[in-house]
């Protein structure tokens, strides 16, 4: 069976904004949820509110298959702009001890100031 780490932020997590205390969506409707249901791989969701493209390494299982990475929103929504985002995930990728064709980089929604 595949390990396959999903790492980012809210939208990896599930993060439902119409919830006041920042509660989830359903497993039904969280992208990570889908893929396990889908594949019947050993999905692991880390995912995590507000974070931001990492400034060192992160230590990652050594049974990962696959490594998803989908971050950037919020560096883009705390100002940094594009080419600062794009040195960060440079930097962080360069760090990981991890083959290259384990490695998935997904790219953010697009976005657009004041829209949500």
């Amino acid at each position: 069976m595949k390990t396959v780490i999903c790492f980012g932020d809210s939208n990896t997590y599930g993060y439902d904004p119409r919830s006041y205390l920042g509660g989830r969506y359903g497993p039904d409707s969280r992208w990570v949820d889908l893929l396990a249901a889908r594949t019947g791989w050993d999905v692991r969701n880390q995912g995590q509110n507000g974070r931001t493209i990492p400034g060192g390494p992160v230590p990652f299982p050594a049974d990962t298959d696959l490594l998803t990475v989908m971050l950037g929103t919020n560096d883009l929504l705390q100002g940094r702009g594009p080419e600062t985002a794009a040195e960060r995930m440079e930097r962080f990728l360069s760090a990981l001890d991890l083959e290259r064709g384990r490695l998935l980089l997904i790219a953010p929604p697009p976005m657009a100031l004041g829209a949500w």
